[in-house]
């Protein structure tokens, strides 16, 4: 009886350890990817706001172009995590 246990218990969870070992891998890898890629956007907005004239900046930072800009590099990311983890349930439970 118990050697039927057992091996119920080993190829119940040795699956289930698969799937979390699985995920764990698969939200790091895309959760650095994002990061990664939203760094360099990033670096590259800030090197190109560095090359517009003085008066040009001031007159855009008092317009609050840069809390826009957050907002919305803000939203784009989330969208791309949402999307990232939507996908990842698939391919968990799949």
């Amino acid at each position: 009886m118990f050697d039927n246990l057992f091996d119920w218990i080993d190829s119940s969870l040795g699956a289930w350890a698969k799937k979390v070992l699985s995920s764990l891998g698969i939200g790091w890898l895309s959760f650095e990817g994002i990061t990664e890629l939203a760094s360099q956007l990033k670096d590259q907005f800030l090197a190109s706001w560095g090359g517009i004239p003085q008066d040009v900046v001031n007159i855009l930072s008092m317009a609050g172009f840069g809390v826009a800009f957050g907002v919305i590099f803000g939203a784009i990311t989330y969208r791309a995590v949402m999307s990232a983890f939507g996908r990842l349930g698939k391919v968990i439970v799949g």
